[in-house]
Order: structure tokens, then C-alpha cells, then sequence
């Protein structure tokens, strides 16, 4: 690898450290970081499928929250889950049954419309 190949790829590590750190992406950016085509995430924004803002009515930006909100929405339960619940040592709607390290997890989503969660 030459020393040019070397920088370039160093360049790309940093790019992408700098945009997993950022709070809002642009569609390049929430492109790379879930790994959806452009189009597909156009398709995705026209039918209202994923959470994105238009200032303006242009370009099209994501709250990097709330992508990583929606991407573990629809959780599938494990087959361990599954056989614990069958076996009634555990129910579905239980956090801790899933094994979420902090079961307040969905309490850190943005809270863009006044509205406290719980009440």
C-alpha cells in the first residue's frame, strides 16, 4: 500500500468517526450509516417510512436518534426469548425478558412535540 492509499484510507476512518458523532446527517450521510441506497431512503422519506425533516421543503435531514430509534423498533425476539415466554418464566412486553442493558432505553428518543413520556 503507498503512502497515498495509506492517508486516503486514514482520511475515510476519520470521516467516518466524525459523522457517527454527528446529531444530524444529510441523505449521504444516513445512507452510509445504515447502509441503504439513496433511492431507497428517497422511497423510504415519500411514504413517510422513516423519520427526516425538510426545512424549507428542501434537501432532507435525519435526527441520528431517531434513525437509530427506528432501525431497533420491531424487535424479533430470540428463540431463547421465545421459550422462556412459552414457558411462562418471562413476558414479551417486559424489557428485562429481551435482555436490554437499560430498560429506559427508548426515554433518550428526542421530545420534539412537548409531551412527557409516561404521563
Amino acid at each position: 500500500m503507498s503512502q497515498l492509499e495509506e492517508i486516503q484510507a486514514q482520511l475515510e476512518e476519520i470521516k467516518e468517526i466524525l459523522t457517527t458523532n454527528k446529531k444530524v446527517l444529510n441523505l449521504n450521510e444516513v445512507a452510509d450509516y445504515i447502509g441503504y441506497s439513496k433511492s431507497h431512503i428517497y422511497k423510504l422519506t415519500s411514504t413517510n417510512q422513516i423519520p427526516h425533516s425538510k426545512p424549507n421543503g428542501k434537501g432532507l435531514f435525519f435526527d441520528k436518534d431517531e434513525i437509530d430509534y427506528w432501525l431497533l423498533k420491531n424487535k424479533v425476539p430470540t428463540t431463547d426469548v421465545l421459550k422462556k415466554v412459552s414457558r411462562g418464566e418471562a413476558v414479551m412486553d417486559d424489557p428485562s425478558t429481551w435482555g436490554i442493558v437499560n430498560p429506559d432505553w427508548m426515554n433518550k428518543t428526542p421530545d420534539y412535540w412537548g409531551e412527557k413520556k409516561g404521563e
